[in-house]
């Protein structure tokens, strides 16, 4: 009995040494991770305080993990040595733990814990649960029917070890296949290359724009032109290096200062709540005050209305700052505030010169914008100046017949450069070289691999793939795609909506279909162009949901301009030319007589989503 005492303390005590030295092994391992992690964050971010942070994290959650499956699994080898067998319920809780661990990193990676709602824990709640459950099924498993008795283990690792192989194998077949890039197609080397301004830079508006910002005192102009220089310089470098923000805060001095817009003007010309003319005609007091405490904003304002051309900087990344365009609508929205009261005041005239000004700005932005950015900020601003030009037309119909020469000016049809999206579809493929120069970089976290914050696991990864990654053959495909948009983007309106359908088939045709020999070439392009590629669609809907607006707009004031009777608008309309039509269906605009109203409908569904009939004017004083 003694002798059978002593081997058990003496088993016992074997069994807490095997314990204790595989909770150090494991301690050691989860540090070794932790380092590793927190380096990927280094190397990914560049900023120290950032890398401490996730390491201390990391610490504290894979340390006591991994510490607790090394004295697990000692404790197991020492328990099969004894009595020949696992206690498989064990590792069905260890995988558990661990199951409920790995969420909670996920999930205090992706959101902040502390903003979740109720509702939003509940969630977390049963996402928790089901990775114990799931982490729980695969240990118990693994542990049950795999890996007892021993001599199937042998079995188990001897086919993981020839999979591994094969993978390997696998792996510098599709290496060897992709050591040779495409040559460059010439017609993409020459959009690539296009990126330089082609107005005189003291006339161009885009410089004020950009500089719109500057400190008090100093010139717009002169200041956007050294943002620009900045932002070229910076592009040529790696996004590590380029540091956008914080070299426009030190050309600041600081934070930059903006417009601070007055808080009854915030929801100006809401179209949910109806025609805004009136209700801008009672912010008297709010446009006074604001012209009273901002005289050098309002400067800089007119110094963009008297610049004679626009055109935009073509930045070679993703990430390069764009122009603070929000500033500029802020201004246009107080000046037509102005308008509205000029207009209450029997000023009408004035009024409408002050909104020819904003029009010519707009389409002068319109014609020159080469982003897709700049281009749809030059059609928000175009689209409510008319908006706020039909509300006067209808409600001082004689005040706008002396301002024929001004309202026709400003209605002239769009030109062709107006309504083109060439450029900035172009400017979208252009980004392209720049992203595939950072993923070449190692920055694939911030593009293809990452929807929230760069992880370690997912870029270690990803690293095996980089080799895989063909910049010339990926701009060559994606070259193609882009001149298939831009033919498609130059169809008339109706052929455009009919022809998406087709137009999309002939843009999947260029990738190979899935699981095709042809993904074993450039398959890390191929995934990250058939990824990230927005459609162009809503793009070129607003261009022509504006040139609807402007068309509907045109007919209203020829009605208006020719005092044509009520009665007879209706045959007015249907003689009218298809200058006058709607642009999607290539029918008169429709007609209600007894409301006395024309109505476009908006095709785009930002402009239209709200079930509201965007577009629609009143024609009233014929």
């Amino acid at each position: 009995m003694t002798e059978e005492n002593n081997q058990a303390s003496s088993d016992d005590a074997a069994g807490k040494a095997a314990r204790k030295k595989g909770a150090i092994k494991g301690a050691l391992v989860g540090a070794g991770f932790a380092l590793l992690t927190a380096a990927g964050g280094f190397a990914t971010s560049g900023e120290v305080t950032g890398a401490l942070k996730v390491l201390l994290s990391s610490l504290l959650v894979w340390v006591p993990i991994c510490a607790l499956i090394g004295w697990h699994y000692r404790m197991m080898v020492r328990l099969e040595q004894m009595r020949g067998e696992f206690k498989w319920s064990r590792t069905a809780m260890l995988g558990g733990f661990l199951g409920a661990m790995f969420f909670l990193d996920i999930t205090a990676h992706d959101f902040s814990l502390s903003a979740l709602s109720g509702t939003d824990w509940l969630v977390v709640l049963a996402g928790l649960v089901i990775s114990a459950f799931m982490w729980a099924v695969i240990f118990a498993a693994i542990d049950r029917w795999l890996l007892n008795p021993p001599a199937r283990r042998k079995k188990i690792f001897r086919f993981l070890g020839w999979s591994l192989g094969a993978v390997v194998g696998l792996y510098l077949v599709v290496l060897a296949i992709n050591i040779p890039d495409e040559d460059l197609l010439p017609e993409a080397k020459k959009v690539l290359e296009s990126r330089g301004f082609t107005v005189k830079e003291e006339d161009n508006a885009y410089f004020a724009i950009a500089g719109f910002n500057a400190p008090k005192g100093e010139d717009p102009h002169a200041f956007g032109r050294k943002l620009v220089a900045m932002w070229e310089a910076g592009d040529k470098k790696p996004k590590k290096e380029r540091n956008f923000a914080e070299k426009e805060k030190a050309l600041h001095g600081g934070e930059a200062r903006s417009v601070k817009f007055p808080d009854d003007l915030r929801t100006y010309c809401n179209w949910a709540e109806g025609p805004c003319l009136a209700r801008l005609a009672q912010s008297r007091d709010s446009v006074a005050r604001f012209v009273s405490e901002n005289p050098d904003w309002l400067e800089r304002y007119r110094d963009l209305l008297n610049r004679p051309a626009f055109e935009e900087y073509l930045p070679v990344h993703a990430d390069t700052p764009l122009p603070p365009y929000y500033e500029v609508s802020v201004l246009s929205r107080v000046r037509k505030s102005q308008c509205a009261v000029l207009v209450g005041d029997g000023r009408t005239g004035e009024c409408l010169a002050l909104l020819a000004e904003d029009v010519r700005l707009a389409r002068r932005m319109l014609a020159g914008a080469r982003t897709v950015f700049g281009k749809l900020s030059a059609t928000t601003l175009l689209r409510d100046n008319y908006r706020l030009l039909g509300e006067i037309v209808a409600a001082q119909p004689e005040a706008a017949r002396r301002q024929a020469g001004l309202i026709g000016e400003m209605l002239a049809p769009l030109t062709p450069q107006e309504k083109d999206m060439t450029a900035p579809m172009n400017a979208e493929f252009l980004y392209l070289p720049g992203i595939l120069s950072d993923l070449r970089g190692g920055n694939f976290a911030a593009y293809a691999f990452s929807v929230y914050n760069p992880r370690f696991i997912e870029e270690l990864v990803a690293i095996p793939l980089l080799p895989l990654l063909n910049p010339n053959a990926s701009i060559n495909t994606e070259y193609r795609r882009w001149v298939m948009r831009a033919e498609h983007a130059r169809l008339p309106a109706e052929k455009f909506l009919s022809g998406q359908s087709a137009q999309e088939k002939q843009e999947a045709a260029l990738l190979p279909a899935a699981y095709s020999p042809a993904w074993l070439y450039n398959p890390l392009g191929k995934m990250f162009i058939a990824a990230h590629l927005p459609s162009a669609r809503d793009f070129v809907l607003r261009l022509h949901d504006l040139d609807g607006r402007q068309r509907l707009l045109r007919l209203q004031w020829k009605i208006v301009e020719q005092k044509v009777p009520a009665d007879k608008v209706g045959d007015f309309i249907a003689a009218a030319g298809a200058e006058y039509h709607d642009p999607y269906t290539n029918k008169p605009m429709a007609w209600d007589a007894q409301k006395r109203t024309l109505t476009f409908i908006d095709r785009h569904e930002e402009w239209n989503k709200s079930g509201v009939k965007m577009g629609l004017w009143y024609v009233v004083g014929i």
